[in-house]
């Protein structure tokens, strides 16, 4: 890990920042686990990191490690202060991939998400033992990939406002029950649960 001089006042706001953030849904599915995607991730931490002067820069190269070609990603967490900490993680890419270029896009995103997380210590994965990191090892990136997300329309937000005042129910608990802070967080699959369950109750009784 590479640091500025000085990480005081940067360790001060990360020390908030772990203190106030919680884990991010997990939104998508593996084949053995659910996961945080990597949209759903950085929606959970960019609120934290204004609030706390802090921003996140991450960078991606290929490289020759131990003799074989291998992808590198550089995570970089910066204060307003201009102080920093920098970590780097990298794995080889398969040599036996079809497509080397869509091997290893999937490769950085898979460790994009996974640098994040580790900066900020947040968890955004099923515990599996290691089980998916000997699989990337192995070049399986269908079972790693990130999935895509569809998050909801202003449409619908509006609509699921409207039907937690039909039913009483303040939106503030809808979200809770999902682990969101707000409807931007909301996904089609949340979206389409959440009307399940209040199109069940009864209307709200006006006084």
């Amino acid at each position: 890990m590479e640091t500025s001089e000085q990480i005081n006042e940067l360790a001060a706001a990360l020390s908030k920042l772990q203190g106030s953030i919680s884990n991010p849904v997990k939104d998508a599915q593996a084949h053995h686990s659910k996961y945080a995607s990597f949209p759903m991730i950085l929606n959970t931490i960019r609120p934290h990191l204004e609030k706390n002067g802090l921003a996140i820069i991450q960078t991606s190269h290929k490289a020759e490690r131990h003799g074989q070609v291998a992808v590198v990603v550089t995570t970089r967490i910066v204060h307003s202060s201009g102080q920093f900490i920098e970590e780097e993680i990298s794995t080889a890419v398969n040599s036996q991939a079809k497509n080397n270029v869509q091997e290893m896009g999937s490769l950085i995103s898979y460790m994009k998400r996974y640098a994040i997380q580790g900066m900020v210590l947040i968890a955004g994965d099923d515990d599996d033992d290691g089980e998916a990191a000997a699989r990337l090892a192995q070049g399986d990136k269908a079972k790693t990939e990130d999935k895509p997300v569809t998050f909801i329309t202003d449409i619908e937000k509006s609509d699921i406002e409207a039907m937690a005042k039909q039913k009483g129910i303040a939106m503030s608990t809808i979200l809770a029950s999902f682990g969101l802070a707000s409807l931007d967080q909301m996904d089609k699959v949340q979206w389409n649960a959440a009307m399940g369950k209040l199109a069940k109750r009864k209307d709200k009784v006006e006084s």
